[in-house]
């Protein structure tokens, strides 16, 4: 069932390669010049200094020390919520990468921007702080599983021109996949240690490594969510008005509901996990002499043996790394990636001329991670380039989540195109029921200051909770349920949903466009029964 969601997320997977629109160098601002903490800090004091100067003014005290502590803790949930506020009020943009330590990438369309923070790699921190160009020596930053790195003349030019986007500067890791042909012909491996740990430190491991679902920290990002915290705040009023009972158990539904939907993510999650491929042992070329290293620790440029586990037919070999096939021929299912049940044939590269490889013309060469061997052959290369396995022998080209497994997992990890159905609809029909609230609770506010005898206590209160009415108090806990109930009916269906707050705008669709069976169908049959026999 999951290879379905693999070959559905092929088409957009393109969007996933575009470069960022900006890149903004960010510096981390002093707590006392953050606009989260001086102002508020001044007005707690202020309070307090109310408080013990004008003790008969108590209740104004408290009703402006409650407003303030409430706005500070929306300060601090906005922040949480929006990348923008939160880099407004934590960070300040600098045009000197040396002061930086995180950057802002805003991606193309409508996606959301990311805060990411800036690595260094380069120098050491003495011989940085001698020459200030070796600073900017190193500098890198990963967004999207995706690592860009800074030319550091770039950044110098974009420091001394105080720019404020410095998109330019910084560049995404290119892979050997557009070389001369005979390059690939002509290559031995990596040569040496020095050159293999130069090329790690450059591209990193071989492994796509897609962190483990906690439940806290999922349950708490659900309980931070707008909505509950507009839930939580009606809760707080109703028990103010001395509805207790009502109040509790709406807390307490909510928290297990919320704490379903979060188990459902979490199972959905692990799922993925196992989409992710293991590390194994291969037969690599390096210094001149084959050796059995770990899958994580191959790079490109590196020359692979590729060949089957076992002579078992059940075995499969996923590979582990997008390789150019050089020496000998190969059958490979890519069933995993385009949904082809038919097994296609890869041959041999030929390396002559000076022609760069290009994927999309040279695909019949190219063996992409995640697919399986069915079947190889040897080639006739020379002895020193024969693997002690009897497998092809192709070139590394790409590793980790570059390869085309890589860019499928990262679609669905980064999907994060926000949800605008019917949203112009939803803030009119809010729009007009607040403008009925707003009506009803300035005919209670200004009836009740009319009556001496009416608590004012009890008439703000009451003002409050007519404003918040304006959704009701019932519908964070039926969504909730709602959601619940449909990711249990899609588990059921062996279809899996890792952002469960899509299932609402789902039900929206009536109609879905495939281009072929074959992305939904596998080669494998399945015996049901037998009809027609008669006797």
């Amino acid at each position: 069932r999951p290879a379905r969601s693999r070959a559905l997320a092929m088409s957009h997977a393109h969007a996933l390669d575009e470069e960022p629109r900006s890149v903004a160098l960010l510096a981390p601002r002093s707590p006392l010049l953050r606009a989260d903490v001086v102002p508020f800090a001044l007005l707690y004091a202020l309070g307090l200094a109310a408080y013990w100067s004008r003790p008969h003014l108590l209740g104004f005290v408290g009703y402006g020390f409650t407003a303030v502590t409430a706005l500070h803790v929306l300060a601090a949930l906005a922040a949480y919520w929006s990348v923008r506020l939160r880099c407004a009020l934590h960070f300040r943009r600098v045009p000197d990468a040396r002061e930086a330590t995180a950057v802002l990438v805003v991606p193309e369309g409508d996606g959301s921007p990311q805060l990411c923070r800036l690595l260094r790699g380069g120098p050491s921190a003495s011989d940085a702080d001698e020459d200030a160009d070796l600073a900017l020596e190193g500098l890198h930053f990963y967004w999207q599983k995706r690592k860009f790195v800074g030319r550091a003349t770039d950044l110098g030019k974009a420091a001394k021109a105080r720019a404020a986007d410095v998109r330019g500067a910084f560049e995404r890791v290119e892979y050997p996949t557009a070389l001369p042909a005979a390059t690939y012909a002509r290559s031995a491996g990596v040569r040496s240690a020095a050159e293999a740990s130069a090329a790690l430190a450059r591209f990193g491991p071989n492994a796509i490594e897609i962190p483990e679902p906690d439940f806290l920290s999922l349950f708490l990002a659900q309980l931070l969510a707008p909505f509950f915290i507009f839930q939580l705040f009606c809760v707080a009023l109703w028990s103010l008005d001395d509805y207790w009972y009502y109040s509790l158990f709406t807390l307490a539904m909510l928290a297990v509901f919320e704490a379903t939907v979060v188990q459902s993510r979490v199972r959905n999650l692990e799922d993925l996990r196992l989409l992710a491929p293991q590390p194994r042992l291969v037969h690599c070329l390096r210094g001149g002499r084959w050796q059995v290293l770990s899958s994580a620790d191959v790079v490109p440029g590196d020359l692979l043996s590729l060949g089957r586990p076992g002579p078992g037919p059940g075995q499969d070999c996923p590979l582990v790394a997008d390789v150019l096939l050089l020496h000998g021929t190969a059958t490979v299912n890519e069933a995993m990636l385009t949904g082809e049940s038919v097994p296609q044939v890869r041959e041999p590269f030929d390396g002559a001329g000076e022609e760069a490889l290009d994927l999309q013309r040279d695909r019949a060469h190219v063996l992409f991670a995640g697919t399986s061997i069915v079947q190889q052959a040897p080639g006739a290369q020379a002895r020193a380039l024969q693997p002690p396995d009897g497998g092809a022998v192709g070139y590394v080209l790409r590793t980790g989540f570059a390869t085309t497994q890589g860019r499928l997992l990262r679609t669905i990890l980064f999907s994060r195109e926000p949800v605008t159905a019917n949203n112009l609809e939803v803030l009119a029909y809010l729009a007009a029921l607040l403008l009925f609230a707003v009506a009803a609770a300035g005919h209670v506010l200004r009836e009740g200051l009319r009556d001496e005898g009416v608590d004012r206590h009890k008439l703000l209160l009451h003002c409050t909770m007519i404003l918040t009415n304006v959704v009701p108090p019932e519908l964070p806990m039926e969504l909730s349920l709602a959601v619940n109930t449909s990711l249990l009916a899609l588990h059921h269906q062996g279809i899996f949903c890792t952002e469960p707050f899509r299932i609402p705008f789902a039900g929206r669709v009536d109609t879905c466009c495939f281009d072929k069976t074959g992305t939904l169908t596998s080669d494998a049959m399945e015996v049901l029964g037998v009809a027609g026999v008669r006797e």
